[in-house]
């Protein structure tokens, strides 16, 4: 995170700006922290309005409460475990053949 003083900030407003939008800027006045500047070019003005709005943010809250998560590592075992069951399906010598999977196509009345 970059830090600047309010005096320097008056003479580096652009500089200060520019490098919020890739990082958050703290802005001290006699070594304290004042304000913390955080670029939003990458936002229209219904994103800040939500990223800003308390309700918005109370009702997410609420949703996760409600909802029942499945955690990134909880959905890779079950993949694992998935792909583990296939393979041991197409394993040759277990009745099973891994080859063609579909209906045999039988041959004309001429034998071709």
């Amino acid at each position: 995170m970059k830090q600047t003083t309010v005096e320097a900030l008056s003479e580096r407003v652009d500089e200060v700006l520019e490098a919020s939008q890739r990082e958050r800027v703290l802005v001290t006045r006699n070594g304290k922290p004042v304000a913390l500047v955080v670029g939003v070019a990458k936002y229209d003005a219904e994103d800040i309005g939500y990223l800003t709005d308390p309700e918005f943010w109370r009702m997410i809250r609420e949703r996760r409460r409600e909802t029942d998560f499945v955690t990134l590592d909880e959905i890779k075992a079950r993949l694992e475990a998935d792909e583990d069951a296939e393979r041991k399906r197409a394993k040759p010598g277990n009745g099973k053949s891994a080859g063609r999977t579909g209906p045999r196509r039988s041959r004309n009345r001429k034998g071709n």
